[in-house]
Formats: structure tokens, sequence, C-alpha cells
């Protein structure tokens, strides 16, 4: 049994193993272009989500033939919690730590200099959601392009209000070439910066490798540039 998901499509395979798989879209009532998915850690058999650009969407019957998804949070009300107009979600992630936990990235970019990312995050599963701004740039984006990129959100895995996110431009200015690595330690209420890279080399991804419960996160890995890795022994 496996899933996989693209921009616009979502869909599973019940013989992955055979010679020619055979795929059945699931993306029921999923609208937007979608920019990650994930198992419920609690219940992957049967709970996932999905992140849109303008939604987060749940299903609690994932294993269905046809699985129904339900809207979560919309960028629309994320907008209005943050007096601005232009939030677009980036990307999602569980935790182990807590049933119910979710944490999702957004940015916004209202032209000039007001732009920012941060960080929405649920306790029961959607139910109930706050909302934190990470960082806001307050210069004026040069390039016509989008300011700030949240390259990856992970939550942490022993700890429940531990999560982290990459940021870098993808159209930055010439006068601000940072790329930063977040971590937040009380559920995204304020977020402190573990590395900054000042070069027009960019973050590409990061994950967390560790070898046992005991070790948690301590071992972390930054790819960026496509060929260089960073490695921190200290939990960042």
């Amino acid at each position: 049994l496996v899933y996989v998901w693209t921009s616009n499509a979502i869909a599973r395979t019940r013989n992955f193993l055979a010679s020619s798989p055979n795929y059945s879209p699931i993306i029921g009532g999923v609208s937007g272009t979608i920019m990650g998915s994930i198992l419920d850690p609690y219940d992957p058999a049967n709970g996932a989500y999905t992140v849109t650009t303008t939604g987060v969407y749940r299903t609690t019957n994932l294993n269905d033939a046809s699985p129904t998804w339900n809207l979560v949070l919309a960028a629309s009300t994320v907008d209005t919690s943050i007096s601005k107009t232009t939030t677009t979600f980036e990307g999602i992630s569980g935790t182990i730590a807590q049933n119910g936990r979710i944490y999702v990235s957004w940015k916004y970019d209202e032209g000039g200099s007001d732009n920012g990312i941060g960080a929405s995050v649920t306790s029961d599963s959607g139910g109930a959601w706050d909302y934190h701004t990470v960082a806001e740039t307050n210069f004026t984006d040069a390039a016509g392009g989008l300011v700030f990129l949240v390259k990856r959100i992970v939550g942490g895995l022993s700890d429940a209000n531990v999560c982290y996110m990459i940021q870098g431009p993808a159209l930055g200015p010439l006068g601000n070439n940072r790329r930063h690595y977040y971590k937040t330690t009380n559920g995204g209420s304020s977020w402190s910066i573990l590395y900054e890279y000042s070069s027009l080399d960019e973050f590409f991804d990061f994950d967390i490798c560790y070898h046992s419960a005991a070790l948690a996160e301590t071992y972390q890995y930054i790819l960026y540039q496509n060929t260089s890795i960073l490695r921190s022994t200290d939990s960042g």
C-alpha cells in the first residue's frame, strides 16, 4: 500500500510491488495546488492531511475506496487572523509526540516591504488553530518575486512544542540573501534562529536523522545548493 502526491493529484496503489502497479486517484474534494501530504502519525491507516496553497484538508477514512477530505483550515482564515490578504500555505508536518498536533507553514507577500512567513498550529487535529508570524522582512522586493519561501517544516520527535523550519527566498532582492533555520520550543509562539546562511546559495531541504528515541532530533542535516550538507549533533 503506497500513497503518492503531485501538485494536482493524490493517488494510491495496493500493488506497488507489481511490475505495473495500478494507481487510483483519491483527491476527492481537495482544491488548490498541492504542497504536501502526510499520514496521521497516530492513525496512518485511516488518517491523513493534505495542504494546498489555499487550504488544509483532513481525511479519517483514507483506506476507503473514495476517501472524504474535509477542509480544516483556509488561507483566508489565516489572512483574517494576521490582517493580510495574500497568505498561501507552504508545508505541513505532524509529530509523534502528541496526537492531533499539526504544524502548517505559510507565507504572505502584500507587495512592497510587507512580506513574511509564519505557522499555524493545531492540537486537536484541525479543530482549532493558533497563528504565529515567524519572520517579517520589511524590505522591498525589487525583483518582483516572492521574498520568502518556506523550504521545509518538521515537527519535533519527542516534544510536541518543538518544530523546525527552513526559510529561503525564491526571488530575493539583491540586498538580502540570508536563509534561516528556525526552531520553536513553545509550540510556535516564538522562534529562534539556529543557523543563518548569507551567500547566494540557499537551503534546498532538510530533515532530521535520529538513531534512537533517546537521541530524538539530536542529529540534524541541512542540504543546501545541492552540493553540501551541514550537520548538527546538538539539536541545532
